[in-house]
């Protein structure tokens, strides 16, 4: 297998397999050029498509503008303060520009240069799929966002949707909680350095990550979005997004305390209905 059949091997899979014949393993600077020769047909590809794809024209006058912290603060502030406090969400939310990205035609050969290429890969799928474009693969799961090394990056329908109102869930909100357990606190100016500002365990983070979103938007417009979808991914703790919202919604001011306790400590505050939606 030479290295053109592993190119083509990770257009169709986003598998790179060093192991393969054709994969240099002399020198690290003959693997990172093998690497660049990836992230560039990938780059090519993505140009190729975006160019033909129904919603080609989103963006057409330059890259996206970089989430600032002047736009965030309306949509992010009440969240940081609620789960870190007045003062660490200040210095956390001046620290975000830069680190939530919305991929485009224009920009993504930049964001993909710093990215392996199998995660350069599912970059380009989400793009592609937020445009309309065919995707890489059939079977790529329909991201909204994802997070890598302390960078979320976040398809535009996700910022178009928000902005329409309705019944749209805020994946800002959602790809930012799972920074607060990702990243060190010391990336964002906070203290300890080393410690994560919520250490939230794997078996919990995508449930936390949702319940933080709905919260969120519950304040911002009133009422919860539905997330019955949510109930049926393995990844969330069904019977505890229910105990959450339940908590939640019997004491609004408590809220953001019921949901960082949760991340840390997995605990639920016992209110009317809660342990039922526990047991059931």
């Amino acid at each position: 297998m030479d290295l053109g059949d592993l190119i083509e091997r990770f257009l169709h899979t986003g598998e790179v397999d060093a192991r393969a014949p054709g994969w240099p393993r002399r020198s690290r600077a003959e693997r990172a050029a093998a690497e660049d020769s990836l992230r560039a047909v990938l780059a090519k590809v993505v140009r190729y498509r975006a160019h033909r794809a129904p919603g080609r024209g989103r963006g057409a006058n330059g890259d996206p503008p970089e989430l600032s912290a002047s736009a965030l603060g309306p949509r992010l502030s009440p969240m940081l303060e609620g789960l870190l406090g007045v003062e660490a969400a200040g210095t956390l939310l001046a620290a975000l520009p830069g680190r939530l990205l919305v991929p485009s035609p224009q920009n993504f050969e930049a964001l993909a240069a710093r990215l392996p290429p199998s995660v350069a890969w599912s970059l380009a799928n989400l793009l592609l799929d937020d445009l309309g474009a065919p995707t890489l693969a059939d079977d790529v799961p329909v991201l909204d966002g994802f997070c890598w090394d302390a960078r979320a990056y976040i398809a535009g329908r996700a910022l178009r949707a928000r902005d329409l109102g309705g019944d749209a869930r805020d994946v800002v909100v959602h790809e930012l909680a799972h920074l607060l357990h990702d990243v060190p606190n010391g990336v964002f100016g906070l203290r300890p350095a080393k410690a994560p500002p919520i250490a939230v365990p794997p078996a919990r983070q995508e449930t936390f990550a949702y319940a933080v979103e709905l919260f969120s938007c519950r304040l911002r417009d009133g009422r919860w979005p539905s997330f019955d979808a949510l109930l049926h991914d393995r990844r969330v703790d069904a019977a505890a997004l229910v105990a959450l919202r339940l908590g939640c919604e019997a004491d609004l001011g408590a809220g953001w305390s019921l949901l960082r306790h949760f991340g840390a400590e997995g605990a639920l505050t016992v209110c009317p209905g809660v342990e039922a939606a526990r047991a059931g």
